[in-house]
């Protein structure tokens, strides 16, 4: 084999892993999860629904963020309500609420395109972690599940994901309802 060409083949292979190594730092593969056991917390969630994959929120998120700076609400803190289990339930049929935390009772009328609930309820283990979202199901789902498994818990569905965004960093608070 011709020298150049086994040089470029490594310097090929250097680069992608480089940029595979930096992806998976930046995503937040080598960061902890912290377990924690919390009771009775409140929700005051304005909102959208929405029905299809999951990954599919964002433009409905968007649209509820949009709506209330131009209504004046701080829009600090977005969620994600993840009524339905991915691997019961087809992708098309998946149903979720997005939206923003906010910090006071809203009153809507009937022609708001958002929606306002107050949810309450009493224990929840709530996993943080300072990696990306998108990354959650696969490292803080499965950490859920065994945290479950050792305490003889079971969850109730209707996990909440609360993202909150400083700079560039991202932690998401997963809220998953104790029965």
């Amino acid at each position: 084999m011709n020298k150049h060409i086994r040089n470029l083949i490594l310097l090929f292979f250097l680069v992608v892993i480089t940029v595979i190594s930096t992806m998976v730092y930046r995503l937040g593969f080598f960061k902890d999860v912290k377990l924690e056991e919390i009771s009775s917390y409140t929700f005051m969630l304005l909102y959208k629904s929405h029905v299809g994959p999951y990954h599919q929120i964002l433009e409905d998120l968007q649209s509820v963020e949009v709506w209330a700076k131009k209504n004046k609400i701080d829009c600090e803190k977005t969620f994600g309500e993840f009524l339905d289990n991915p691997d019961q339930t087809p992708v098309e049929r998946l149903r979720s609420n997005v939206g923003c935390i906010v910090t006071e009772k809203l009153v809507l009328t009937a022609d708001d395109p958002v929606q306002f609930k107050t949810m309450e309820h009493s224990s929840f283990l709530l996993a943080t972690f300072e990696g990306s979202p998108a990354i959650g199901p696969m490292k803080v789902y499965p950490k859920a599940m065994q945290w479950a498994q050792k305490n003889k818990v079971e969850f109730q569905q209707g996990v909440i994901e609360v993202y909150t965004v400083e700079d560039d960093n991202v932690t998401t608070e997963f809220f998953f309802p104790i029965k």
